[in-house]
């Protein structure tokens, strides 16, 4: 009878162990994939009949969601040139897979020199998309005391600094003192070689505001964009990061430009405030603070800079 009984027990012992296995196993689609370095998304498909799973991951750039079985996985643009890994894992039950993810580098980075170290116009302090699009600075810059004359040339966006220069430009550049009167506009105007469609051009008050942030590593602090810009702003500042500041003065000065001045130094940005002043912002040294001011007299005896930006 015992051995009877036993028989009769061990296929539901077996059958009830095969939906255990079953509820705890897990397939996924793939255990590596690789992302570009613009981080776009790619998908694992996960299979299992847990009611219950979960993701983790070590590592902090992966930018990880759920959509039914699909994990999706992005990333922000890789800053750097060199690719770089993690491990995320899959857990159901008592399974767990695990997924190795590769970023590849990026094209160019903060710093690099634009086009290259062969013949070198700007150095890249912005970039985005894995290094495809982004921003340079000029290797040179203007000393000037004139933003240009008491009148309203009623370019005011906050935004776009290429609208601004290029409208400045066509209505000035046949004056006789166009030198003298806009000094950056036809400064940006000759490197332009004459071209109203060319790609350098003062950066707008957003634009600088940007521009400050990456170029001292406060890159997270600030949004650009608003109006007032005194209700974007704070006061209490980090202080800059020496490091990264002094490395792009580096790399300018290594490919035969002019450094950034931060001793209590003011850059003009190519935004209007009023028909008598214009848009000028401190690269202080930021130890507790970068100070915006829309009230600068044109024409100020103070020596002002200007830089010239354009994009890739």
């Amino acid at each position: 009878m015992k051995h009877f009984l036993l028989a009769l027990l061990v296929p539901l012992i077996t059958t009830v162990l095969s939906c255990d296995d079953e509820a705890d196993a897990l397939l996924i689609s793939s255990n590596t994939i690789t992302i570009d370095a613009a981080g776009n998304e790619q998908r694992i498909t996960v299979r299992t009949d847990a009611p219950i799973w979960n993701v983790i991951c070590e590592d902090a750039w992966p930018i990880i969601t759920r959509d039914s079985l699909d994990v999706i996985i992005t990333a922000a643009s890789n800053p750097t040139r060199t690719p770089r890994s993690a491990r995320i894992y899959i857990a159901a039950g008592n399974q767990f897979e695990r997924i190795t993810v590769t970023q590849e580098g990026s094209l160019r980075v903060f710093g690099d020199p634009y086009p290259d170290a062969i013949n070198p116009v700007g150095i890249v302090y912005k970039v985005s998309d894995g290094g495809q699009h982004g921003a340079i600075v000029s290797l040179d810059q203007l000393t000037a005391t004139a933003w240009g004359l008491d009148t309203d040339t009623h370019e005011t966006d906050f935004s776009d600094g290429k609208i601004n220069t290029r409208e400045i430009i066509v209505t000035h550049r046949d004056d006789p003192t166009f030198t003298t009167t806009y000094p950056a506009f036809a400064w940006v105007h000759e490197k332009n070689k004459s071209d109203l469609d060319g790609e350098w051009y003062i950066p707008s008050f957003w634009e600088v505001v940007e521009m400050y942030n990456l170029l001292v590593g406060n890159s997270a602090y600030i949004i650009p964009g608003g109006y007032p810009p005194s209700m974007q702003m704070n006061l209490s500042r980090p202080a800059h990061n020496l490091t990264e500041r002094d490395y792009f003065n580096a790399r300018i000065v290594a490919h035969g430009g002019t450094p950034f001045n931060y001793s209590a130094s003011m850059y003009w940005s190519s935004s209007e405030a009023s028909v008598s002043s214009a848009m000028a912002i401190s690269f202080n040294n930021g130890t507790d603070y970068m100070h915006m001011n829309i009230n600068y007299n044109k024409n100020t005896t103070a020596a002002f800079f200007f830089r010239a930006i354009r994009v890739f």
